[in-house]
């Protein structure tokens, strides 16, 4: 109000101009900050700042093309102006010519050797040429000069983590935010470095804030749905990747990401969209092919599932997970054989692959051949000692060895891990069924009935242990 009650005054007064220009711009209406900035330059042609902050108008708007022009002619003005050099620089950046950017900061620190903003830009132009060692020396260097730039704190946290170096680019994301407590960037950073730590619960914590202060920050939403997907928090995990498509309908990893979520849910169907979704925008979109794949074996429909499974294999001959995937289909189909190349085929990827063993293990259960059954159901136990589907399924197969004691012992060992596991406390019931101790086994069958009263099979074999026992 005062600049505009000044130009009222004045008339052509260049200055009170180029001054409401800048608070339009600080409130992020560059459109008539620009119309501002033109009016102080037609009545002052030689006005270096009234240039250097259109151009800045232009760069917040996209123009890189008009904001590089402006600088250019900011600089030929004043020629001692760093400022336009540096933000010239930015504007080369933004367009993706590095070397150019790099060449701005070079002549800017020539002028100003302790000019901390363009050793950070130079840092991040080097960056992106992938020189990590030269951004750390740059951004260090801007830190030296200035230790209060919280930016060249973040931006060497992100290259402090990228190099595996968590703890010193936390500490950096903790300074940069002691600095700047509204920093959303630097949470969001703080909590991919805590996400790659598998502290989740921090990770989340952080990306929360950061959405706090940006409710359209699309990327700490992604990150955090994605910290939710790694708790098995399905639900809270879809609202995220939503707002990441609706930041950019096109983000075929946020359609991915929302199908694994959906999956997890149990919703199927919009997970089949989701990832339909994804391999619209991206046909040879190997991992939405395996994760649709997989969805349809959890459907039983095993043709659709073996279709995207063996697409992407032909995408990526190196896909562990799909030959897993595939197995599963193969199996759930009861071809058992074409179930046990998948899973040697995942095994020579992955030789301790737990999964593998086990479906390969199942494979060879269902073709009666429970001596390599066995061996495979071990081998999976040995790699992941806690595998209680290894163990229930190992104690199956000594069940239908006639080997009792030793199924027992199985199934014993897997409710130790998960006492209200009810497929093995029925198996147990089986095994004691099998050996002629009726009480243990109805006993067994009630415990696994209380945990899941919809389990008809177990119904069935309490009345048929009532009857064998005599009553």
């Amino acid at each position: 109000a005062d600049f505009t009650a000044a130009i009222e005054r004045k008339g052509a007064y260049a200055e009170a101009y180029h001054n409401r220009g800048m608070a339009y711009a600080g409130k992020g209406q560059y459109d008539h900050g620009i119309v501002d900035f033109n009016a102080a330059i037609r009545i002052n042609p030689e006005y270096a700042e009234a240039y250097n902050n259109r151009g800045l108008a232009y760069l917040e708007r996209g123009d890189h093309d008009r904001a590089i022009e402006d600088f250019t002619k900011a600089f030929e003005i004043d020629s001692g102006s760093v400022e336009a050099l540096n933000n010239r620089g930015r504007a080369y950046a933004a367009k993706g010519e590095n070397v150019d950017a790099v060449n701005d900061y070079n002549r800017a620190l020539q002028i100003n050797p302790n000019y901390a903003e363009a050793y950070n830009n130079r840092g991040l132009a080097y960056l992106e040429r992938g020189n990590q060692d030269r951004a750390v020396a740059d951004f260090s260097k801007a830190i030296e000069l200035d230790g209060r730039h919280a930016p060249a704190l973040n931006n060497r946290g992100r290259v402090r983590n990228a190099k595996g170096e968590v703890s010193g680019a936390i500490d950096d994301y903790n300074k940069a935010l002691a600095i700047d407590p509204g920093y959303a960037e630097a949470y969001n950073n703080r909590g991919v470095a805590y996400y790659g730590q598998g502290a989740y619960d921090r990770a989340i914590a952080d990306f929360s804030k950061a959405l706090e202060l940006d409710g359209r920050y699309a990327e700490a939403a992604n990150n955090r749905g994605a910290a939710y997907l790694r708790q098995e928090d399905h639900e809270k995990a879809v609202p995220d990747f939503t707002v990441v498509l609706d930041s950019n309908p096109r983000d075929i990893e946020a359609y991915n990401n929302r199908g694994r979520a959906y999956s997890g849910k149990g919703d199927y169907t919009r997970a089949v969209a989701d990832f339909t979704a994804a391999l619209r925008l991206k046909p040879d979109y190997a991992e939405a092919l395996n994760n649709r794949g997989s969805v349809f074996i959890l459907r039983g429909d095993y043709d659709r599932a073996v279709a995207d499974l063996s697409a992407a294999l032909s995408l990526n001959p190196a896909y562990t997970e799909a030959f897993l995937n595939r197995g599963n289909a193969y199996q759930g189909r009861e071809d058992h054989d074409r179930a046990i190349t998948d899973y040697t085929a995942a095994l020579g990827l992955d030789p301790h692959n737990p999964d593998a063993l086990n479906g390969r293990g199942n494979a060879y259960q269902s073709k009666g051949d429970y001596a390599k059954a066995i061996d495979d159901y071990s081998a999976a136990i040995r790699t992941v000692p806690p595998y209680i589907k290894a163990l229930n399924n190992r104690g199956v197969a000594y069940r239908n060895q006639g080997d009792y004691d030793k199924a027992i012992a199985d199934f014993t060992a897997a409710l130790g891990l998960e006492p209200l596991y009810a497929p093995a406390l029925n198996n147990r019931g089986n095994a004691y069924f099998y050996k002629g101790e009726y009480d243990q086994s109805i006993a067994d069958y009630n415990a696994a009935l209380k945990i899941n009263p919809d389990l008809s099979d177990v119904r069935y074999n309490i009345e048929r242990a009532r009857n064998a026992r005599g009553f």
